[in-house]
Formats: structure tokens, C-alpha cells, sequence
């Protein structure tokens, strides 16, 4: 759990040195559940952690779960880890100007004059089926 908040903290840290990244330029993690015991003077068997995770599509996803499974290998015997949902796929929408589609669609917004920055949405999680 420390490795995971220090990751946090890392990426925090990213998108607070940069004013030009979004939130969608850095992966987040956060926990959510916490479970573990029956009563406060008994230790545990099992103690469960829950994080949601948005790893942004430009980060390897391979790499992101070997560093996973280093930190449970790192914390001890016992220590695992499961994916509730692994979406695996990077794909994002092609924004250079070779792309026919990006190409009409930024023209469009400058023949309006509209003002405009690109970014990686990322509570956009149901997007994926979009994009796909």
C-alpha cells in the first residue's frame, strides 16, 4: 500500500510541475475500499485494499502491472493482486494533421474561430466502446 500512495503522490507531483498537463496525462490511483478484521483487538487473516486505477493511454500497460506485481513481491509472502476490470487497450483518437477526420474537425473549429485544447479525458471510462 505505501508503494501505491507513493506512486500517487509521484503523479501528483507530475501534474502539478507542468501547467500544461491535464489530469488525463498522468495515471491516477486511488483507494477506495478498505477491509479487513472482525473486531479491533484481533489481527486479520485476510486484509483487502481497493484501488481505482486510470492508467493513461500513454503509459505501457505491461510495464504498469510488472511494477504491481513487484510492489506485492516487494511487500512480502502472501501479498497478490487481481484486476476487478483490465482494460487493456491504448487507442486514442489520431490528432495530427495527417488524420483526415482530426484535420476537417480542427479546421472546422478555426474557420469559427473557437478556441480549443486536446486532451485525454479520463473519466471518460464507457469512451473506450466509442473508440473501439
Amino acid at each position: 500500500m505505501n508503494e501505491a500512495l507513493k506512486f500517487r503522490e509521484q503523479q501528483r507531483r507530475l501534474l502539478g510541475a507542468d501547467s500544461r498537463l491535464t489530469l488525463g496525462d498522468v495515471t491516477t490511483l486511488n483507494l477506495t475500499i478498505l477491509n479487513g478484521g472482525v473486531q479491533a483487538n484481533v489481527l486479520p487473516e485476510k486484509f483487502e485494499a481497493y484501488f481505482d486505477i486510470r492508467i493513461t493511454p500513454t503509459t505501457d500497460f505491461d510495464e504498469f502491472e510488472r511494477m504491481l506485481g513487484k510492489w506485492c513481491k516487494d511487500a512480502g509472502e502472501g501479498v497478490t493482486y487481481e484486476f476487478i476490470s483490465k482494460d487493456t487497450n491504448r487507442n486514442m483518437t489520431p490528432t495530427s494533421a495527417d488524420d483526415p477526420w482530426w484535420s476537417a474537425f480542427e479546421k472546422s473549429l478555426k474557420d469559427k474561430q473557437c478556441k480549443f485544447t486536446k486532451e485525454i479525458f479520463s473519466a471518460a471510462t464507457d469512451s473506450r466502446f466509442i473508440r473501439e
